[in-house]
């Protein structure tokens, strides 16, 4: 089925600041090249306790895999997975949330869940060619 991974914000004491579940459409060397944000309630909750039990401080990633109804979970990361820029575009921007944190600031968070949804990612390579100290990219 399909694999989905989940971002779990939490911050320095291990309160969760945000959640974006993500769909790896398309995984190329175990990074993800296409993906698109989803949102499922059964795998946050999940994903929650998960978090919960293993006190959790900064950003963790959660992989599982669906069958049906049920999600197998296969994996946990103690940081940002490679296709976390598909979250922060979505509106859980971590990233952000951390600075401010660390500079006092006070935080102004979304509810946990409203995030933008069928968000989609599409990675792509492009080559670079150096010729006498000149740089042109493989377009044709």
């Amino acid at each position: 089925g399909p694999e989905v991974t989940t971002d779990v914000i939490c911050d320095f004491q291990g309160s969760i600041l945000g959640i974006v579940n993500r769909e790896r459409l398309e995984v190329r060397w175990g990074e993800v090249s296409k993906g698109k944000t989803i949102f499922d309630k059964n795998i946050m909750k999940n994903c929650g306790k998960i978090v919960e039990n293993l006190d959790v401080v900064g950003p963790i990633t959660i992989q599982c895999i669906l069958e049906g109804n049920d999600a197998y979970f296969i994996e946990i990361n103690a940081r940002y997975g490679g296709g976390a820029p598909l979250g922060f575009e979505a509106g859980v921007k971590s990233p952000h949330w951390y600075l401010s944190i660390a500079s006092g600031i006070e935080l102004n968070l979304p509810p946990i869940g409203s995030y933008k949804q069928n968000l989609f990612l599409s990675r792509y390579d492009n080559s670079l060619f150096m010729d006498e100290g000149k740089i042109k990219s493989n377009s044709i």
